[in-house]
């Protein structure tokens, strides 16, 4: 009697037992890269956006949001599963955008966020089910006078 008859099918389990794990790490780590990726074009590309298109108030302020997030997106045009939101708000005013009294009345808050949406969401490996954020999110802000010049805070 041979030796390793006995173990003849352990490789096909061992096999068995890893390639999921496997997969499931390969998977974290692909998103993991493609997040980094996004994020560092996103950060160096979105505070000098915001500070280019924000200084001129003359242009509107949703005209504004819409020119930074269509130069944000053409920067990210190679970037796997990426949304991006700009936002901007008046210090002046409250929540709800009505006007309120302020030391500060000029000043405004630009955000801009990056939104990386990762797959799998939910998935299965031997019978434990596991999932991670629908959605990750890095968000830069930069609050500006645009009728001073080179007032940012």
């Amino acid at each position: 009697m041979n030796k390793f008859e006995d173990e003849k099918g352990q490789m096909y389990v061992e096999l068995a037992v890893i390639l999921p794990v496997a997969i499931v790490i390969f998977l974290i780590v692909l998103n993991l890269f493609w997040f980094i990726e996004a994020q560092i074009i996103f950060t160096s590309v979105a505070l000098p956006q915001l500070i280019s298109k924000s200084v001129s108030p003359a242009s509107g302020s949703a005209n504004m949001n819409e020119e930074v997030k269509s130069a944000l997106e053409k920067s990210l045009k190679d970037c796997k599963r990426v949304e991006v939101r700009v936002s901007s708000q008046s210090l002046g005013e409250n929540e709800k955008g009505e006007a309120q009294f302020s030391l500060t009345p000029h000043l405004h808050r630009y955000t801009a966020t990056l939104i990386y949406h990762p797959f799998p969401v939910d998935f299965s490996v031997a019978s434990v089910q596991a999932g991670i954020p629908e959605i990750i999110a890095h968000e830069k802000t930069i609050v500006i006078d645009p009728y001073q010049s080179g007032v940012v805070f």
